[in-house]
């Protein structure tokens, strides 16, 4: 036949002559059972430990098997007995397992010494919560994960040990508030200067946080998540209450100096390094601005870069003399022209060189194409004018448009960012004048314009008729037809 999956071992033992029994003659009796002892310490807030104790093997009979109990091991079930300082577990007849439960007095040093008897198995188990860190001595572990959990297993023969050097983790030192954003937006006056500071803060315990107000800034209220909150102050410090979680904190400022020509902002001191911080400035609009500073993510006037360019291309057409403007002329005809586009400015540049080019243009010229040339002249003339004209009412009646680009800026909202800072918000600056002084330049341009203006009409009268304003065409001559003398044929 085919073996069984089963194989039982029976231990043969043969019978003493000296007895009595018949020799040859055996008698059979069953192995002891075999028991497993695991135990699984669980070191949390409160050490506790659950164990189990399994038997293989004979499982017919009852019987009770006597453990040595852990160091400080208290049993809180009723399912085993401690008697002496030692475990009594009880197996009925057909039971294979027992198990129980126990607390384990908190120690910094925990000791496991395996017993000597031959048929018992144990396996150690240390759940270990973040609360402590434990160091072991004396025997390798098995394993550091079992299943879902990470458990450090030992299995140790008998006599073995380990010892567990347990330890809380020494606290890291660091902040319990995070300031997520910090804005600042500063509206300068006439008289005063209003500040809102914005802060986003998150905080994992309750308390209180200090924020130091510069000199001069005077406190007008205090909101909490949109609510208008009681301020306390002592001295320059103002101190806001915190709760854990996260919270938006308004503070509205004011200084009592007014809008100069060099606005800066106070560097303000949140009380704790931070990220995301936004300065804004919103001017009138009868300001004129002429340079901001601040960190590198923020507005910058571009006027300057293109005015300076036009400039250098004015020195150029004042050297090549076919105009009657010199450098300076043409410097302050840029200046002016500057608040159009670049098209304009060419318009005007171009109708003067064509004026210089008509004078020479040769007689060989046909009629028609030389009046093409003086109606193109014409018109040329008119847009120029127009567009001079259109620089003048833009100077004096308009704004002055400095190109200001960057991080989303206009010449009336300045905003910078910074992503990082460490104790005080970054500062920003502004120079600025009021528009009139700009349209009262633009005033003295328009009087200088309108009196070179005569100057170059004048020239430009002389090249536009310079050999005529128009031309003829030539008369075509027809031959005359000679006469037929009379009587002779024709």
């Amino acid at each position: 036949g085919r073996p069984g999956s089963v194989i039982d071992l029976i231990r043969e033992r043969r019978d003493d002559p000296a007895s009595g029994a018949a020799t040859g003659e055996g008698s059979t009796q069953q192995l002891p059972p075999l028991l497993r002892l695991t135990r699984t310490l669980q070191l949390g807030l409160v050490w506790s430990a659950e164990s189990t104790l399994t038997r293989f093997g004979n499982a017919q009979g009852a019987s009770i098997v006597s453990l040595p109990a852990l160091p400080g091991e208290t049993v809180t079930g009723e399912s085993v007995r401690v008697v002496n300082g030692r475990i009594q577990a009880s197996f009925a007849p057909g039971q294979s397992q027992v198990s129980w439960s126990s607390r384990i007095a908190t120690v910094a040093d925990l000791k496991l010494k395996a017993g000597d008897a031959t048929d018992l198995v144990e396996t150690w188990r240390f759940d270990v919560s973040p609360l402590w860190h434990v160091d072991f001595e004396g025997l390798a572990a098995v394993s550091n994960q079992e299943g879902d959990w990470r458990l450090v297993t030992f299995r140790p023969w008998p006599g073995e040990e380990v010892s567990a050097h347990v330890a809380r983790p020494a606290a890291v030192q660091g902040q319990v508030m995070t300031l997520d954003s910090a804005e600042l937006t500063v509206q300068p006056g006439a008289r005063a200067t209003d500040y809102t500071l914005a802060l986003s803060m998150r905080a994992s315990q309750g308390g209180q946080h200090v924020l130091k107000l510069p000199a001069g800034l005077a406190l007008q209220g205090l909101q909490i998540d949109g609510q208008p909150q009681p301020a306390r102050l002592e001295g320059e410090r103002v101190i806001l209450p915190l709760r854990p979680g996260a919270q938006a904190i308004t503070l509205n400022l004011r200084a009592d100096d007014g809008l100069r020509t060099l606005t800066s902002t106070p560097a303000l001191e949140p009380g704790t390094a931070g990220v995301n911080a936004r300065v804004s400035v919103q001017l009138p609009e009868d300001r004129w601005v002429l340079l901001v500073g601040g960190p590198a993510l923020g507005p910058a006037v571009l006027f300057w870069g293109v005015l300076a360019v036009m400039l250098v291309v004015a020195i150029a057409l004042g050297r090549v003399g076919l105009t009657p403007l010199k450098g300076l002329q043409w410097a302050l005809l840029m200046i002016g022209l500057s608040q159009l586009p670049i098209a304009g400015a060419a318009v005007v540049a171009g109708w003067l060189f064509a004026l210089a080019l008509r004078a020479r243009v040769p007689e060989t010229w046909s009629a028609r194409r030389f009046n093409f040339m003086q109606i193109v002249l014409a018109l040329w003339t008119v847009i120029a004018l127009s567009t001079l004209a259109g620089a003048v009412a833009q100077g004096l009646l308009g704004a002055p448009d400095m190109q200001i680009v960057g991080n989303g800026s206009s010449a009336q909202n300045l905003t910078w960012y910074q992503d990082r800072f460490e104790t005080a918000l970054p500062s920003a600056w502004v120079v600025s004048v009021s528009l009139w002084f700009y349209r009262g330049l633009m005033l003295l341009w328009a009087l200088w314009l309108a009196n070179s203006l005569l100057n170059w009409l004048r020239w430009g009268w002389q090249q536009y008729s310079a050999g005529g304003l128009w031309r003829k065409k030539p008369a075509v001559v027809v031959p005359a037809t000679p006469a037929t003398p009379t009587g002779e044929p024709s």
